[in-house]
Order: structure tokens, then C-alpha cells, then sequence
């Protein structure tokens, strides 16, 4: 599929109306017109569907800072249909649960109208790209820290909140109803904290079904603290019994 056969389609699924999820018609109308007035190759020897997400993105880029008419009215009816008050940063992983649904209502949208399902995945692997990073360093830290040790000590304890200091980095456990919360924080240099939480069921014993809760840091500092626990976890269970103890200042994360 090139350019103009993408515009076409985006025109036909206009006119067809299916639309699955709010926004749908209002985020089809405006990318048949960024297609049509902003992207300059027309792709006749290079898929465009490749390069679709980069290209959605810069469109999303557009639409949310643009101050040209034609963006302006674009963005305003598509905030409307969705009941948002901005456009989210699609490969912001900060920007929270308005931005996950975003990029999977635009996946959905863009396989409707392409009927092309690896487009929806590869939509997804790129906007989720630092979801992933960030899974992969709490991966890391289920592997060499939670099951080397850590789910024994917090088995052991009586108490619902534990914690320990790593470096620079605190790292805090709680567990209620089943499920066990991890969170990773440092102060910053305003003495304000910067943290980010997981969570998952209290009896995996593989490490694997956890998820991200929060994000108050970046990506960068968040991949950061979860490496100084992996690295100040000791090799002896002696020192991991006095590293991480009970705190009863710890609550739901």
C-alpha cells in the first residue's frame, strides 16, 4: 500500500462509518488530511504501512501542539468525541492510562482501516517501547532479587509492610488481599521523591505477572533504581535478613 492508496482507504472507512470507539471519525478525518498535505513521499517502492507508526506519530505531534487552523478545529473535535482536554504524548510512558488507551484506540483504528493486523501490533511495540524497557528492569529484579531471597524474607514476616535501602534507592514491599506492591523511590535534591511501583499476586512463584502501578520519575531514573537494588542485593542470606526488614511505615503504594 503507498500514499495515495492509504488515503483512499482512510476516505473509504469515512464513508463507510463503521467506527468502532469515540474519536474514530474525527482521528480518520485528520489523518486523511495529514496524509494528504504533510507527508511528502508518496511510498510507490517502500510499504507505507511500514512506516506507519512513525508517521502516526508525528501526527499525533502535530496535532496536539499546532497552532494552524486546520489543527486547531481538528484537534478541538477530536478532544470533544473522546472527552479529553489534551492530546496525550503517545511514547511518553509517563503519561498514564490516557495514553495506553490512546494507542490502543489508534492500533484498532488503523487495522479497520488497512484490514492489515500486523498493523496494530506494530503500532503498539512502538508507542509501548519504553513500557517494555521498564519491564524488562523489574524483570530483572524479579529474577535476581525477589526470587533470590526476597520472597522468602517477606513469606516470613508478619508484618504487611517491609522495606530496605539500596545505594541511593529505597525499595518498599507491601501485601493486601493477595497481591504484593513493590516500590522503587529516591528523594530528589528538592526533598521531594521520585518512585516507581509494581504489582502483582502475593503467590507467583515465577516472577512473571507483575505490571507497572505508578510512574513519578522518568525513564531513565526509573530503570536506574530498580539497577542499584539488583546490585546492592547481597549473595549471603544473612545480610538480605538485616538489608530488608519490617517497616510498619509502609503502606499501599
Amino acid at each position: 500500500m503507498n500514499r495515495k492508496q492509504f488515503i483512499d482507504a482512510l476516505q473509504s472507512h469515512l464513508h463507510r462509518g463503521e467506527f468502532r470507539q469515540r474519536g474514530h471519525r474525527q482521528l480518520t478525518a485528520y489523518l486523511r488530511w495529514y496524509f494528504m498535505t504533510q507527508v511528502k513521499g508518496d511510498f510507490e517502492f517502500t510499504r507505507i504501512l511500514v512506516h506507519l507508526p512513525e508517521l502516526l506519530n508525528r501526527a499525533f505531534t502535530l496535532l496536539r501542539e499546532s497552532d494552524l487552523p486546520e489543527v486547531r478545529s481538528r484537534r478541538k473535535s477530536y478532544l470533544e468525541a473522546v472527552e479529553k482536554d489534551q492530546v496525550p504524548v503517545l511514547t511518553d510512558v509517563t503519561e498514564g492510562l490516557d495514553r495506553i488507551l490512546a494507542i490502543l484506540s489508534l492500533g484498532s483504528l488503523m487495522k479497520d482501516v488497512t484490514g492489515e493486523s500486523f498493523v496494530e501490533r506494530r503500532i503498539e511495540a512502538y508507542f509501548m517501547a519504553q513500557d517494555m524497557l521498564l519491564m524488562h528492569g523489574f524483570n530483572e529484579f524479579a529474577y535476581r532479587v525477589y526470587l533470590n531471597g526476597l520472597s522468602d524474607i517477606i513469606d516470613k514476616s508478619r508484618r504487611k509492610g517491609m522495606s530496605g535501602t539500596f545505594s541511593s534507592t529505597t525499595l518498599r514491599s507491601y501485601v493486601i488481599a493477595g497481591r504484593i506492591m513493590f516500590s522503587f523511590s529516591q528523594k530528589n535534591g528538592e526533598g521531594n521523591e521520585k518512585s516507581v511501583s509494581f504489582v502483582g499476586e502475593e503467590d507467583e512463584k515465577d516472577g512473571v505477572r507483575f505490571g507497572m502501578q505508578a510512574l513519578y520519575c522518568t525513564l531513565e531514573e526509573a530503570l536506574h533504581m530498580m539497577s542499584e537494588v539488583v546490585s546492592g542485593w547481597s549473595s549471603t542470606p544473612q545480610e538480605r535478613q538485616l538489608a530488608y526488614v519490617d517497616n510498619d511505615n509502609v503502606s499501599i503504594i
